[in-house]
């Protein structure tokens, strides 16, 4: 129909008495799964999910879809219905959603380790992901500034125990250096 083909980006006459494995890539065609795949529906057996598919041009489109066999009156299947779904901005969403998370548990692993010189690259990052991705840095922008600020403030005490030791000692040679 035409929300398949506006999908796909091909015209009826381009795809018009092809078989359906121009809309997966080689290496799939030629894979067990595939032929499992029309094994089952050859049985009139019932196949759904989430499936990759390549549009004109070998573009990637990501359905959500059903095959169902319609079977003859001798229980035979004739031919598939298939209802689909163009899910491919969610799967997409869903990608870079894992690769943020997967970057941020790496920062915030050497974050536990006290090193928070590492940050989440923002160049392909938008939307939500983007805002939480942000926040993440900020975060640790302002640990690291606090961090900074404890240990000049451990150093700032130890220079004055080492100061009052010596005035302890009657060595009143020592000073704070600022």
């Amino acid at each position: 129909n035409d929300n398949f083909l506006g999908a796909l980006g091909y015209t009826l006459g381009e795809i018009r008495g092809q078989h359906h494995s121009m809309f997966v890539e080689p290496a799939e065609r030629q894979g067990h799964e595939y032929r499992a795949f029309w094994e089952r529906l050859g049985r009139g057996e019932y196949d759904a999910g989430r499936y990759r598919r390549l549009g004109k041009g070998g573009r990637e489109i990501w359905i959500q879809a059903s095959y169902n066999p319609i079977l003859d009156l001798n229980g035979k299947p004739f031919k598939v219905v298939k209802y689909a779904t163009d899910v491919t901005a969610q799967v997409h969403a869903e990608q870079a959603l894992q690769a943020a998370v997967a970057e941020t548990g790496g920062i915030v692993a050497a974050a536990r380790v006290n090193d928070l010189s590492r940050r989440i690259g923002m160049d392909d990052k938008a939307g939500e992901i983007a805002e939480l991705c942000a926040g993440i840095n900020s975060m640790l922008d302002a640990m690291a500034v606090h961090l900074a600020a404890a240990d000049a403030l451990k150093s700032a005490v130890g220079e004055t125990q080492a100061i009052v030791s010596a005035a302890q000692a009657n060595d009143l040679s020592q000073r704070i250096e600022l």
